[in-house]
């Protein structure tokens, strides 16, 4: 990301910036995806119900 900028702000019509650009943003998405998945849990509306005895 940081060479994203650095490219971006020297020249703006330089492809090479705008591939990192395009890469930090699917990196920052799969990442997102990928720790949203790990996290994920499926919670069952009946778990909230006490056991019955």
């Amino acid at each position: 990301m940081l060479l994203t900028i650095t490219e971006m702000t020297i020249n703006p019509m330089f492809y090479v910036g705008r591939i990192f650009l395009v890469l930090s943003v699917l990196i920052a998405v799969l990442a997102g995806l990928n720790f949203v998945k790990s996290n994920w849990r499926f919670v069952n509306e009946d778990d909230d119900l006490p056991d019955p005895e």
